[in-house]
């Protein structure tokens, strides 16, 4: 649908009549000199150029829906700010939450967080979004790659009362498009050079399925009082409630001297990294008990503040730099070392006290300029803020002109821990759920990676090289038991499940004589296959009606059913009571009621008498013993070639039902009040079994076997382990008919296999309805060309494409993408001992003597004529490689 603004007359009020004088704290309030706050969005001082419809209403249906509207090009005003300020609401009856959901273009181009210039485009709000059910959120999100503003479900005169912030501001935006409209432009003699109309497209990202128990009464976007017009350029600013940290130079202290670099470390714990010409640095920050707010005790290249007795000291002897401080109920030890090409920080907390202590921990890396949009990363995308759950790449990047500086995490705790944030020019490694047991101490580990280049994968690639993860990756995968003409397929994983999501009638003999004919199939038609059974680690089907009092107990079902849903006190004790070997190995919330999974079963037609256990490993429990006996029966018995494993490291935030359970404390995960003191422990699942992930992968390697994992590793005992591990692209809701000839974005859940194994699980192109049907084949290759641009390689999820019809097209970019053994990543070409892979035009070496063999795909997967330059050259060969960037593949082998 398409809707023209109409032009009204200006509404323009003067900004100077108001006498506005505006402050920061820490990127908060905005005041005026009287003390009186700014007016509203609603009633700031805006030039009114164009008026929208009084409503546009975007249905929320089975794909995003959208709507635009048109403007002709707009007059440019010298100190004037371009914005866009309307109402925007998700319509229900009452209040019903939130998240993000609206999508924005101009004149095509996504609206995202920051401007061209790397400014907030969000005015007069705060920063970050605060709730009573959550901690800080960001306004921004995505959507199958687009960037989508935060959005809330409610009528138009009431707001959701667990909305903490800006609450005066209702339902109102205001943003900044100043660097994407077209202006009208006059040339020097009064003649129009330029005039070119704008668009405006809203998009409706909420979609149905979101909605599993509803089939009926989806609640539309709501757009109203839409209006593009001016405000002064100095009030923009300041309505961005942007505040720039600054820290001076750090002129005294130890330094440790790298290759190309410097680390001052100042007197008071600070530090300031030198790359080049380029400028960072570096301060902590470590909570201890205040009333009624915690304090923090700081290390800073400015200072050293904190409670009275945090003094730390500093000394230096070769290498090694070491600070000690302490603040009443801990003591710190860091120490700071020059290992090569990297700066190793190893910050030592130990308890002081015979109770446990909580401590909110942060690093920061400050800029001496506002970063400009592709200049960094967090845990490898490019978002703002990431809570708990970004342990598979647990890093921060940053680059200025002509130097880059990475961090990454290393030890368990702080990884799984792990929140990150950019706030203007600083970015903080934090940890807000961190304890140390009575008389115990924990050491957390991170790394500083300087160096010339301001490449991410520069900084990906050396990390790799040490953490040993460049380990040869077999393929393609398919979830699937029959060979297709023209797709190899090395590797097949099929069902049914065991032990899990069966009618409950499974038996080891029956799931031998259920599988035993398709692993004869198999073995007829594809011999040199690596055939797999699929294994649930976290997930066992339990039946009621084996169950004294089972009745009571709740069924499973897919449209009300719940994954992670608490048993009551009674209920729970019934299952207790059946449990028998079990019990040491099921989810726990407070109290110890039990903590199961009744989605997952849904479809059966006993589906009210199963539901599933949550379980979790942990060396010698149940649950651990009956995963090796389970290793031993598939690969001993029936005689898999490997294991499919699902679920295995229990990862995401600590807030997921399956991640935590809270019968025992694992000495280290706590939840920590406003004041600094802990309110609650809990144990993290994913932190205690860390050494059974290992062990159960160990027997698998160990018995001939291979491993494909459904998650990438989070600990440090299992990222080396040579596992073929992916995540799932359909986590992003990526659907690449929506970018079908563009270049694709830079996703979350593809960034999380950088640092270890880097494989995506890809599309299914049936999840686009008739769109799909239509463009099955370049759905997979764009699916194969969004994995590359976001430096990964792809196993199929559903890969049969058609022979015929307007679906059709070919297996041929991963039929030549495996196997890899990564030498270097990079945001659109692969290289690897065995060929290089590449979406996009250059020149590649190619070592050895014999040349190589070129091959190049269209998007439909189909052969090209690959005439490219290859030319002989001291110990190789030089391939000039040109494409239609981000719509072919082309592959050297």
């Amino acid at each position: 649908m398409t809707v023209r603004l109409v032009g009204f007359p200006h509404c323009f009020f003067s900004f100077f009549a108001m006498v506005l004088c505006l402050g920061t704290t820490g990127g908060g309030a905005v005041a005026a000199a009287a003390g009186k706050p700014l007016p509203l969005i609603r009633d700031l001082p805006f030039e009114v150029l164009q008026r929208g419809p009084e409503k546009l209403v975007l249905p929320t249906a089975a794909e995003p829906a959208e709507q635009t509207v048109r403007l002709p090009a707009l007059p440019v005003r010298k100190g004037r700010a371009l914005c866009l300020r309307f109402q925007a609401r998700l319509d229900t009856p009452k209040p019903g939450g939130w998240n993000p959901y609206l999508g924005i273009r101009i004149n095509g181009k996504p609206l995202s967080r920051f401007t061209a210039g790397g400014g907030e485009r969000m005015l007069k709000r705060a920063e970050f979004i605060q709730t009573t059910i959550e901690g800080k959120r960001s306004w921004w999100g995505q959507r199958g790659g687009m960037p989508v503003l935060f959005t809330v479900f409610g009528p138009a005169d009431t707001l959701d009362e667990r909305i903490l912030t800006d609450r005066e501001e209702g339902y109102w935006y205001l943003l900044d498009i100043s660097d994407l409209v077209h202006y009208r432009r006059l040339g020097a003699d009064g003649r129009v050079e330029s005039e070119t109309p704008n668009s405006i497209t809203f998009v409706n990202t909420c979609l149905r399925r979101f909605f599993p128990k509803r089939t009926e009464g989806f609640p539309d976007l709501v757009i109203e009082n839409l209006e593009v017009g001016y405000l002064p350029s100095d009030l923009s600013q300041r309505l961005r409630r942007l505040h720039l940290d600054e820290y001076p130079d750090v002129r005294t202290g130890p330094q440790l001297k790298g290759d190309g670099f410097t680390l001052r470390v100042a007197p008071t714990g600070g530090m300031q990294l030198l790359v080049g010409g380029d400028r960072y640095w570096f301060a902590s920050f470590f909570s201890a008990p205040g009333k009624p707010k915690m304090i923090f005790n700081s290390l800073t290249p400015a200072g050293a503040a904190g409670v009275p007795d945090w003094k730390p000291t500093v000394k230096s002897a070769g290498d090694v730099v070491t600070l000690e401080a302490r603040a009443g109920g801990y003591a710190l030890h860091r120490e700071i070392r020059l290992d090569g090409r990297r700066i190793r920080i190893r910050d030592t907390l130990r308890n002081r006290t015979d109770k446990p202590v909580g401590v909110v921990l942060r690093n920061e890396l400050t800029l001496p300029n506002l970063p400009k949009p592709g200049t960094y990363r967090l845990a490898g995308t490019d978002r703002e803020s990431l809570s708990n759950g970004c342990a598979a790449n647990p890093t921060v990047f940053a680059s200025q002109g002509g130097s880059g500086v990475g961090v990454v995490v290393e030890d368990n705790v702080y990884r799984l821990q792990l929140e990150l944030l950019r706030h203007a020019n600083t970015f903080r490694l934090e940890t807000t759920h961190f304890g140390v047991a009575a008389g115990a101490s924990y050491t957390l580990e991170w790394t500083m990676y300087p160096g010339p280049s301001p490449d991410f994968f520069d900084f990906v690639n050396r990390v790799r090289r040490d953490w040993k993860v460049n380990y040869t990756i077999d393929g393609p995968y398919v979830f699937d038991d029959k060979v297709v003409s023209g797709r190899r397929a090395r590797i097949y994983a099929f069902g049914p499940w065991l032990d899990y999501h069966h009618d409950g009638t499974q038996s080891r003999e029956r799931y031998r004589r259920k599988i035993a004919p398709t692993i004869a199939g198999l073995r007829r038609d594809a011999p040199d296959a690596i055939l797999m059974p699929l294994l649930e680690t976290n997930l066992y089907t339990f039946v009621k009606s084996k169950i004294p009092d089972g009745e009571k107990l709740p069924g499973s079902d897919r449209k009300t059913g719940r994954y992670g849903f608490v048993l009551d006190k009674k209920q729970s004790e019934i299952l207790d009571a059946a449990l028998g070997p079990w019990k040491d190995s099921v989810l726990r919330a407070t109290g110890g009621r039990i903590i199961v999974d009744t989605y997952y079963e849904g479809y059966h037609k006993n589906k009210n008498d199963l539901f599933n256990l949550l379980l979790y490993l942990r060396d010698g429990n149940h649950r651990f013993q009956f995963f090796m006996d389970q290793i031993d029966f598939c690969l001993d018995t029936l005689g898999f070639d490997g294991i499919y494993i699902d679920q295995f490291s229990q990862a995401g935030s600590l807030d997921r039902k399956d991640r935590c359970s809270y019968d025992r404390w694992d000495g280290h995960t706590v939840d920590i009040g406003p004041n600094g003191r802990i309110t609650g422990t809990r144990t993290d699942c994913n932190l205690i079994g860390a050494t059974a992930r290992a062990r159960i992968l160990e027997r698998i390697f160990a018995k001939g076997g291979k491993v494909v994992i459904n998650g990438q590793s989070t600990v440090r005992e299992t990222r080396s382990l040579p596992a073929w591990r992916f995540q799932e692209m359909d986590n992003d809701n990526v659907n690449p008919l929506d970018f079908l000839h563009e270049k694709p974005s830079i996703y979350y859940w593809q960034a999380r296999g950088l640092l270890g194994c880097p494989l995506i699980l890809g599309v299914r192109p049936v999840r686009y309805g008739e769109a799909g049907r239509k463009h099955w084949a370049e759905a997979i290759t764009k699916g194969v060309i969004t994995a590359l641009r976001n430096g990964v390689l792809y196993y199929y999820y559903t890969s049969t494409i058609p022979a015929s019809g307007p679906g059709a097209g070919g297996y041929g970019p991963v039929n030549h993408m495996f196997p890899f053994t990564p030498v270097e990543l990079h945001a659109g070409w692969l290289v690897g001992r065995e060929r290089i892979i590449t979406c996009v035009s250059r020149t590649f070496f190619w070592p050895g003597e014999t040349k190589p063999t070129l091959v190049r795909f269209n998007l439909k997967g189909l052969p090209m004529t690959a005439d490219f330059s290859v030319r002989k050259v001291a110990k190789g060969w030089r391939v000039e490689i040109a494409l239609d960037d981000w719509n072919e593949i082309a592959v050297i082998e």
